[in-house]
């Protein structure tokens, strides 16, 4: 009886597995108290396959899934440097990295090892989310949208391209290292391809 919703069940708690084991957990104990916590929390079983429903979820919570449609949203999002406002940083590479305080000035100001360790952390940042990226492009089956708002969008492009100029019109390393989000590349990436003369509209390249 009712063997539909006993299957989406049973799915479900494959997912959950999945999800699990992305935070490096593997004891089948400490899985079990997560998927009751789950249900404490009011966590719902899953509606039925067929029916019409939007499953929303992390990039991180997606990998290893597949969806018929899958909506990309949040592109403009900045990347988090919470790193480069601190006053100390640590790296495992370069050390400690502080800031001084000038007494003549009244002032804090960085020093060389600081900025070179924000820097390096920077560069590892944006290669973990390029790999992210890549998850949430690569989850869709049929069709994938993908969403970015701003506010002025001809300044954006016009921005993208005088930065794909500045760069030799491509996107090299020197100009990856100088994003901080998925529409500074996903942007780009369409004004250069053959099916973006839309965008390319706004000025020429």
């Amino acid at each position: 009886p009712d063997g539909s919703r006993r299957k989406s069940n049973l799915l479900i708690l494959v997912e959950l597995a999945q999800q699990f084991s992305l935070i490096g957990k593997n004891d089948l104990t400490l899985f079990v108290e997560y998927v009751i916590g789950l249900s404490k929390s009011g966590t719902k079983s899953a509606a039925l396959k067929n029916e019409n429903a939007v499953k929303i979820m992390t990039i991180h919570a997606s990998k290893g899934l597949q969806f018929p449609v899958c909506i990309l949203a949040g592109t403009t999002s900045h990347f988090n440097d919470s790193d480069a406002k601190e006053l100390t940083c640590y790296s495992v590479k370069y050390g400690i990295g502080f800031k001084y305080f000038d007494e003549d000035l009244k002032l804090p100001f960085s020093t060389v090892s600081r900025e070179t360790i924000i820097k390096d952390s920077k560069n590892v940042g944006l290669e973990d989310e390029l790999r992210l990226l890549y998850v949430a492009l690569t989850r869709t089956q049929d069709k994938l949208l993908i969403t970015s708002a701003f506010k002025n969008l001809d300044t954006a492009i016009e921005k993208y391209k005088n930065r794909l100029l500045m760069y030799g019109g491509e996107i090299s390393s020197a100009f990856f290292k100088t994003t901080s989000s998925f529409a500074d590349w996903l942007l780009p990436a369409v004004l250069l391809h053959t099916d973006g003369e839309k965008l390319r509209e706004a000025g020429d390249m």
